[in-house]
This record gives C-alpha cells, sequence and structure tokens, in this order.
C-alpha cells in the first residue's frame, strides 16, 4: 500500500486516530460511519456484530482495533470491485 493510504489509516491525524479520540458517539455509530465511508451503505447485522466484539477484545487500544478493521473493509472484494 502506498504511503499515503497507510498515514490515512495509521497516522495520528487518521480516521482510525479521530475514531479512537470520539467520546462523543458509541461505537455503533463509529462503526456505521466506517461502513458509509468505505462501501457507501450501512453495515449487516452480522458485520456490525463482528466489528463492536473486536472493538470490545481491544478497548486497551482502540485506535488499532479501527485501523485493522479499516484494513479488513478495503481489502474486501466488495471495496476492491466496487471503488
Amino acid at each position: 500500500n502506498s504511503k499515503e493510504v497507510q498515514d490515512k489509516i495509521t497516522g495520528g491525524s487518521s480516521r482510525a486516530a479521530m475514531l479512537a479520540k470520539d467520546t462523543t458517539r458509541s461505537n455503533e455509530e463509529k462503526v456505521q460511519e466506517l461502513y458509509r465511508w468505505v462501501y457507501s451503505r450501512a453495515p449487516q447485522e452480522q458485520e456490525m456484530k463482528f466489528a463492536l466484539s473486536y472493538i470490545e477484545r481491544h478497548k486497551e487500544k482502540p485506535q488499532i482495533a479501527y485501523e485493522d478493521i479499516i484494513w479488513a473493509l478495503i481489502n474486501t472484494k466488495e471495496f476492491l470491485f466496487n471503488h
């Protein structure tokens, strides 16, 4: 991946960093934002459950959890073929 993409996902001012620092919204709202940002759609119920479970398991390092979710989303066939 390019440095530009890497920085947008993992940098100090990345989307993941902003989501991790945001205490005004629930994790569910943040996951909805990610799916709309990446896929232009809301997450399906199972996708939401998986993402929330992942964030909860990594609550000590939320930025890394959000980074991992973003990487997973942009490396899917849905993203690669539609965007």
